[in-house]
């Protein structure tokens, strides 16, 4: 598949997220793993995207949140501020760098199949890996919400054209396709959204809690949390009931996560 192909094939979704107009995703607040370290994997050369003096300016002058010490909502209104701060073209950048990171690693390359999601209101966008997906003949799934409230199912996807609107705008796989709920899906890696995450895993999402209930159901063992380096807040409180990622990749690298003795 040409660079042209695999453009193609990424921009009905981004397309898509830009016009969402709501800032909800399917997922929710997640990590735990308080006693645990990060490990650096193997270092990823820095990606070669086109990184400008206008860009470079930019990540310079953007305003940041003040992050104080909280949970909760405090916390994940604090991080949607920073997010919509973030000037489109560093946030395509970002994306790009954290995508490539990911795409360079091991765990990526030896996976046969993988979960993604439809980027929506600023988060960290897929596009690259769903394309490079597709064209490496990996078996590729989005989530689908349910009907019923924090409940959501994993979809195989074969072109763009498997997806469609769903619950709030968001791109997902059409109503059509067989989903798969967590005892049945088989997926090797998950590419994981949220709005904060820290070094020792913890994730906090939307507060929906679609994704800590399909994580305690189902048998995925490497979770990828998703995002922005300003995304990365240590220490913070997570929930009892929170999945832990058991990677954090951003633009600055793919940082696995393990437990301490």
């Amino acid at each position: 598949m040409t660079s042209t192909t695999r453009q193609n094939t990424a921009r009905p979704l981004q397309n898509a997220s830009q016009n969402v107009s709501q800032d909800v995703h399917q997922d929710a607040p997640q990590g735990t793993g308080q006693g645990t370290a990060r490990t650096a994997v193997q270092p990823q050369a820095q990606a070669p995207g086109p990184a400008t003096a206008r860009v470079a300016a930019q990540a310079a002058a953007q305003p940041a949140v003040q992050l104080q010490p909280c949970r909760g909502s405090d916390l994940r209104a604090a991080m949607r501020a920073q997010r919509r701060a973030q000037p489109k073209e560093l946030a395509r950048e970002r994306s790009l760098q954290a995508q490539q990171h990911l795409l360079a690693a091991g765990l990526w390359r030896t996976a046969r199949s993988v979960a993604l999601y439809a980027a929506a209101r600023g988060e960290t966008d897929t596009g690259l890996l769903l394309a490079r997906a597709l064209e490496d003949g990996k078996a590729v799934f989005f989530p689908r919400m349910r009907a019923e409230k924090g409940l959501m199912d994993f979809v195989q996807v074969h072109t763009p054209a498997d997806f469609a609107p769903g619950q709030f705008g968001i791109m997902e796989p059409a109503a059509a396709l067989p989903g798969l709920g967590p005892a049945e899906v088989q997926v090797d890696l998950a590419v994981v959204p949220g709005l904060v995450f820290s070094c020792a895993g913890n994730r906090a999402g939307y507060g929906g809690g679609y994704y800590d209930r399909f994580f305690t159901a189902s048998r995925i063992l490497a979770r990828i949390g998703f995002c922005y380096s300003f995304q990365i807040v240590s220490p913070w409180q997570g929930e009892v009931w929170d999945v832990p990622m058991t990677h954090i990749c951003s633009e600055n690298g793919l940082v696995a996560v393990q437990a301490q003795d």
